[in-house]
């Protein structure tokens, strides 16, 4: 989904509180579905802000479904919305501040430091998806895989989806976060306040 950002003099004086509001509303839309004020504020409407989010929900549950070394086009979709369930709970637990702030109003650019607290999902779920792949492999080590059909080795990768997702699910309200990653980013309101590059990162 590509979701557009719409900044018009209704909704920004170029202020420094401006920017800041348009940011901090903009991760919470992201990060927590919480979308309020974002689209209060005239950012963007309702449809595109739910589109913002469930793209992150997406793109987590697909990392981490990726991560454990998981085909996500085989399995059903009670599967997938259960890793999906999984990304909700551990964005909702991001954490960020806004520092180091510089704007020029009259020339509607500066800078801006943003610290991102890594949520520590991966390391805490390390032993149990270790302890998943242990229990797979010993049930599923003597299958030769040529000798399978395509439905039999569908089969085989929606067992261990699910085998991992029963393991990994109570963790995702355990998260704590890890050190601190602090980036500055580059402000133009010309390019939507931060690039679409920056914002993919």
């Amino acid at each position: 989904t590509t979701v557009k950002y719409t900044l018009t003099d209704d909704n920004w004086g170029g202020s420094e509180e401006d920017v800041c509001t348009y940011m901090d509303t903009a991760l919470r839309t992201s990060f927590y579905g919480d979308y309020t004020e974002y689209v209060a504020n005239m950012y963007d409407t309702e449809e595109n802000a739910i589109a913002l989010y469930e793209s992150e929900v997406a793109y987590y549950a697909e990392s981490l479904m990726y991560y454990l070394d998981m085909d996500s086009s085989v399995l059903d979709e009670a599967t997938i919305e259960g890793y999906r369930s999984i990304a909700k709970t551990v964005l909702g637990q991001a954490k960020w501040e806004i520092t180091d702030f510089s704007y020029d109003e009259m020339n509607l650019k500066g800078t801006m430091g943003l610290v991102m607290y890594p949520i520590d999902f991966l390391e805490l779920i390390d032993d149990d998806a270790n302890a998943v792949i242990a229990e797979f492999q010993n049930k599923y080590g003597s299958v030769d895989p040529d000798s399978c059909t395509e439905e039999e080795l569908k089969t085989i990768e929606q067992d261990y989806a699910n085998m991992m997702l029963e393991a990994i699910s109570a963790r995702a309200g355990e998260t704590g976060v890890s050190i601190p990653v602090t980036k500055v980013y580059n402000i133009d309101y010309a390019e939507g306040v931060i690039s679409e590059d920056d914002w993919n990162e």
